[in-house]
């Protein structure tokens, strides 16, 4: 199991040099931080790590999966809307759409 720290370079790796199981594994890691994600740290995480490997190695689905991961919560204004727009003049274009998106409710 790679630990959140090494998480990026492994599925990164993985997906270049395409080993299945290790894409397998990766996947199956990344969908138990989004289970466990109950904070905003654990919620940021996630998200910023999604939004890489979606630009990284082409691979929408971990995006997807965090999105469908905030539609189904009920409190993701306050818990991570909120937190993160604090610094809304330093984000991208693309991580605002992304938020409005989230916040809106128009992912669901």
């Amino acid at each position: 199991k790679p630990n959140t720290h090494l998480f990026r370079d492994i599925t990164k790796m993985a997906h270049v040099f395409k080993v299945t199981w290790m894409v397998e594994r990766c996947e199956e890691y990344f969908q138990g931080m989004i289970q466990n994600a109950n904070d905003y740290k654990s919620l940021l995480f996630v998200f910023e790590e999604a939004r890489y490997l979606k630009n990284a190695v082409k691979k929408p689905g971990y995006l997807d999966a965090v999105m469908e991961m905030f539609c189904k919560m009920m409190d993701r204004g306050a818990m991570f809307v909120e937190k993160y727009m604090q610094n809304y003049l330093d984000l991208s274009t693309n991580k605002i759409e992304l938020i409005i998106k989230i916040a809106s409710g128009a992912i669901c």
